[in-house]
């Protein structure tokens, strides 16, 4: 009677040995399936683009806004997002320097001898703030001499440029990965919201 009780002893101290390690077995992958959810696949940098012959040749104010009044012609826009790098961190103090034609094709350089719109500036700069975001008040852009509607975007920290690129209106041919698309802002339905986050 004694070795069996003995033996069950054994037996009971075995399972609980075995359960002890397949539940530490079972913790450690949990922490590490949540360690590598957490951190995920790093993100891919934005692509970049060319420059284009019209960035402004004056210095880019530091505005939210495109427009010089509301009687810019257009569909008005506010562009905005995040400046964050393949961490998926935000990045603050970055300048974002964006530029495009207005609606009637026309840019605001003298290389552009198009009639321009009086309302529209057609560019600004902003600074990203603590948490990488950056917005502007613009108009959704237009297609011009067979091109895709496009915004310009130059990124810079400090005097280095990290970055030059384009967004494209989704719907036109252009960069699959860099497309913004408009809706209408749930406030305003004469107003269009688009968002897109760049990764330097």
């Amino acid at each position: 009677m004694i070795f069996e009780v003995h033996g069950l002893y054994k037996r009971t101290c075995r399972c609980i040995v075995k359960r002890r390690k397949l539940l530490q077995t079972f913790v450690a992958y949990t922490a590490l399936g949540a360690g590598r959810l957490a951190h995920g696949n790093p993100l891919v940098p934005t692509g970049s683009d060319v420059e284009g012959p019209y960035y402004p040749v004056q210095s880019l104010p530091l505005t939210s806004s495109l427009l010089l009044n509301e009687q810019a012609l257009g569909d008005p826009l506010t562009f905005s997002g995040r400046m964050l790098n393949t961490s998926g961190a935000a990045i603050p103090g970055l300048r974002i320097d964006v530029w495009q034609c207005d609606a009637r094709q026309a840019y605001n350089h003298p290389a552009d001898g198009s009639q321009r719109d009086p309302a529209f500036r057609g560019y600004a700069a902003q600074i990203s703030d603590v948490d990488g975001r950056f917005v502007f008040d613009t108009i959704v852009p237009v297609s011009y001499g067979g091109r895709p509607p496009h915004i310009h975007v130059k990124i810079w920290r400090n005097q280095q440029e990290l970055l030059t690129t384009q967004v494209y209106l989704e719907g036109y041919r252009g960069n699959d990965h860099r497309k913004i698309k408009p809706v209408k802002a749930a406030h305003n339905d004469d107003k269009y919201e688009a968002q897109f986050d760049f990764v330097v």
